[in-house]
């Protein structure tokens, strides 16, 4: 099995993303994943990284996507209208220090061309 395991009095036991400590992300910090590696999205166009969930919706509501209705969960949920047979959906946590590299390639994934993710 791959991943990172740990020997901690006598055991070992194979940690999950759960168990790895978050960083608190401060006010304005870029959209980067929490472990591993840095990973920063990054607007195609312009070229620059996302730097907050807010400029993240703004360049989704341009690129046709529509926030889904505020159902009090920790996740903001968008979706493009008009994407058949199955629509796309985005969902997207609240919180920036929340925000990992899974939730970055769906961006990527779902939008290709208009976003990309870069290590630094």
């Amino acid at each position: 099995m791959s991943g990172v395991w740990e020997l901690k009095d006598g055991k070992v036991r194979l940690l999950d993303k759960q168990s790895e400590p978050r960083r608190k992300a401060p006010a304005g910090e870029q959209l980067s994943s929490t472990a591993g590696p840095r990973r920063m999205l990054v607007h195609e166009s312009s070229g620059q990284p996302v730097s907050s969930l807010e400029e993240l919706e703004a360049l989704l509501a341009d690129l046709g996507w529509e926030r889904d209705e505020d159902d009090g969960t920790a996740l903001l949920k968008f979706y493009k209208p008009g994407s058949q047979p199955d629509p796309l959906t985005l969902s997207l946590p609240r919180d920036l220090a929340d925000f990992t590299s899974v939730h970055m390639r769906d961006v990527v994934v779902k939008n290709r061309g208009s976003f990309h993710v870069v290590e630094r």
